[in-house]
């Protein structure tokens, strides 16, 4: 079992976590919740190592952990896998891969037989490889992530923490992935996954834990709460209409109503028929938007489907093929 006890952890005047008690099993995946600010990263990275604690205590399996070390806390078997990719773009998966703990004094200068040791786990999990040397750069926003997760199990970890893992994947790739992480459960590992995604909690989740303000306000099972009552747990009390009390208006900060935008403006920016093809792949297929004085325009998608180069041609930093 994962123990924390009492901790407390301050940066200059602000009190990031105030008292914390968390738990978690082997054979368990624990959501760990709430509010930017709450006060999750700050408890995982003292999980693992990258941050001490100014008061409080840590012990796996009833053995006191190493406060402020993450060599320490790697060598208990703690691993953290964080929303901010850790890889080197620019080598090989295989590359990457020889950098875990797939490694060893042969495998870091032949990468290739890093990825040998790794492809018996990689099927163990239902992972499909890339093509042997491509560059990370190359890979998709999943594999990317399954390499990250691969890598972190290459140290064979009794207690996995995943930092948003699925902030960044497309759909379609949510169902395996929440499917791997009943696979690694099932393997008796503690697995800790850090979400604001409730309905994601929910689904994979044994137990969960909500942070408010860095306190601890709430712990459940998750088969025994749900959306709106872990959403009233971190962010205020729900209002007989339904709406929580205390939550900020998204679209108008403080109370300000954004001013309305003049549909009959002239446009201040057109954009017709933009097409831009990379290495023969369609990045950008015939895209049309007007943009008008005093207007906001979001552009959503999963990273990698033609955001950074639609704003690389709005800059002139790179040609369109059409458009």
């Amino acid at each position: 079992m994962l123990e924390a006890a009492a901790i407390t952890r301050r940066f200059a005047r602000t009190l990031a976590l105030n008292r914390v008690d968390f738990r978690a099993c082997p054979g368990e995946i624990h959501a760990l919740v709430g509010e930017n600010g709450a006060g999750k990263s700050t408890l995982i990275n003292i999980f693992a190592g990258r941050l001490k604690a100014d008061e409080g205590s840590l012990s796996l399996d009833g053995t006191a952990l190493t406060p402020g070390s993450a060599h320490l806390a790697l060598k208990a078997g703690i691993v953290a896998v964080y929303q901010s990719p850790m890889l080197f773009e620019r080598m090989s998966w295989e590359e990457n891969l020889a950098l875990g703990g797939f490694g060893t004094t042969r495998s870091r200068h032949h990468p290739a037989a890093a990825a040998e040791r790794a492809r018996p786990l990689a099927v163990r999990l239902g992972f499909d490889l890339p093509p042997a040397g491509t560059p990370v750069e190359h890979c998709s926003i999943g594999e990317r992530v399954r390499l990250e997760i691969l890598r972190a199990l290459s140290f064979d970890p009794r207690v996995l923490i995943l930092d948003e893992p699925t902030g960044v994947l497309a759909p379609t790739e949510l169902g395996p992935f929440l499917e791997l992480l009943r696979r690694l459960r099932g393997e008796g590992r503690i697995i800790i996954i850090v979400t604001h995604k409730l309905a994601e909690a929910l689904a994979v989740a044994d137990r969960v834990t909500v942070l408010r303000h860095g306190r601890v306000v709430a712990e459940h099972k998750a088969a025994e709460t749900n959306e709106a009552e872990l959403a009233r747990l971190m962010i205020g009390e729900i209002s007989r209409s339904g709406e929580i009390n205390g939550a900020t208006d998204a679209a108008a900060p403080s109370g300000v109503p954004l001013a309305p935008t003049d549909s009959r403006a002239t446009p201040l920016l057109t954009v017709q028929n933009l097409t831009l093809e990379c290495d023969g792949r369609r990045v950008l297929d015939a895209i049309d938007f007007k943009l008008a004085p005093g207007e906001i325009m979001g552009i959503a998608g999963v990273d990698g489907n033609g955001q950074r180069e639609l704003v690389e041609i709005l800059a002139r930093i790179r040609t369109p093929t059409a458009g």
